[in-house]
């Protein structure tokens, strides 16, 4: 769950308080947010392959050690796959799901040339023990959509140490991440403030701060001599 404590930045004009989100898939606020995010990643790379690779229960295994190795199959299959097409693009997004009887699959949005399903499955047998390989040729990122909808309706799973998702070096083709803010010399930085927000807002607006509350979670106060138009009544 999301940490109840805020942080402070303490500008000559303003002091911001936030709330900061914890980002689990378990977290009813986070979950949406990181769904959302995952699915735009997998239109971002423009997949022109959907993918999914089962492995077959072994009598004694359990499901950590099925991921352990669907991971380590995973990535030897995909360096024989970029072998195969020397001198074209492979690039992929995997997500990992939990079976109804608790056992780990693979989703992959591949990018890549023209490959037969018959090789795909010939070589995923070689590795695995295991046939179960099922491919859909996709013409339309709206398609892409759909299927990432439909098979991550629900979070991601995690067996062991393995990450829910992950991608190869060059999936992402427009995606653009902030650059992260580095503080001149002399500059404000952020520091932690016990309590809740509420509180963190009651202690400085018992100062002559006068408190913009733009969201639930995110509170901006305002220091006397830097008040917006509207706290005028304007």
């Amino acid at each position: 769950m999301c940490r109840e404590f805020g942080l402070r930045k303490d500008a000559d004009e303003f002091v911001d308080l936030k709330a900061p989100a914890c980002g689990s898939w378990q977290c009813p606020e986070c979950a949406p947010r990181r769904k959302r995010a995952l699915i735009a990643m997998v239109l971002d790379g423009r997949g022109t392959r959907f993918v999914t690779f089962t492995l077959r229960r072994s009598p004694g295994a359990s499901p950590d050690k099925a991921a352990d190795f669907l991971m380590l199959s995973w990535d030897v299959f995909l360096k024989w796959l970029r072998r195969h097409h020397k001198g074209h693009e492979v690039e992929a997004l995997s997500v990992v799901e939990m079976t109804k009887q608790g056992w780990p699959h693979l989703h992959v949005a591949l990018r890549m040339p023209y490959t037969s399903q018959a090789i795909l499955k010939k070589k995923w047998e070689q590795l695995t023990g295991s046939h179960q390989v099922k491919i859909k040729l996709i013409r339309q990122a709206s398609k892409v959509a759909y299927y990432f909808a439909k098979y991550i309706g629900k979070a991601p799973a995690r067996f062991g140490k393995h990450k829910r998702y992950f991608m190869t070096r060059k999936w992402l083709l427009n995606w653009t991440r902030a650059e992260k803010h580095r503080p001149l010399l002399g500059e404000a930085r952020w520091y932690r403030v016990d309590g809740t927000i509420i509180e963190a807002a009651h202690m400085l607006v018992s100062q002559a701060h006068w408190p913009d509350v733009i969201s639930e979670r995110h509170t901006r106060l305002w220091k006397p001599g830097h008040w917006p138009e509207r706290a005028y009544g304007l």
